[in-house]
């Protein structure tokens, strides 16, 4: 869980970029428009946030699958699921200004992670993208809120009534 926290998938994402890059200064022209498309897309991002460019994969899948799942194995206490999921929480208001960027970001790694080539891969990542639309669209959701929140001193309490 460090891992993912520390560095996640986001360092083989840099050593990528800059050889992608290299490659691309040497042969000038990438003549398939699939790689082209899909490089463009990467290097948006990678311009953008550099080494953070798929931080949002790396802690809300990531991180979050596997700090609930081992909640519910019983290799983590509910304390120290949320300690981590806090920690996880700060980095993501600390890097991105709102759950667009971070949603962005968590969909460049899914991006980058499975390099859609065939209509399974695509039509999954449209899924993921269709799901948020949808949630920004929903009153009262978090993706409809334009910044990230800090759960004030009640929401907290909700949470520890809900985990008993």
């Amino acid at each position: 869980m460090n891992n993912l926290i520390d560095s996640g998938m986001r360092e083989k994402f840099e050593r990528t970029m800059l050889i992608f890059k290299e490659y691309r200064k040497k042969v000038k022209i990438i003549k398939s428009s699939r790689k082209k498309t899909n490089f463009k897309i990467l290097n948006q991002r990678y311009e953008k946030y550099g080494f953070d460019a798929v931080l949002g994969w790396d802690l809300c899948r990531g991180l979050s699958m596997i700090t609930s799942r081992c909640h519910i194995c019983g290799y983590l206490s509910f304390e120290e699921m949320m300690e981590i999921s806090v920690t996880a929480g700060k980095m993501l208001q600390n890097k991105f200004s709102g759950y667009d960027e971070v949603m962005k970001s968590y969909m460049c790694g899914h991006f980058y992670r499975v390099n859609p080539h065939s209509y399974e891969e695509k039509r999954d990542y449209k899924l993921r993208r269709h799901i948020y639309r949808t949630l920004k669209g929903r009153k009262g959701s978090f993706a409809s809120f334009d910044s990230l929140t800090s759960l004030s001193d009640k929401e907290k309490e909700k949470l520890n009534i809900i985990s008993k």
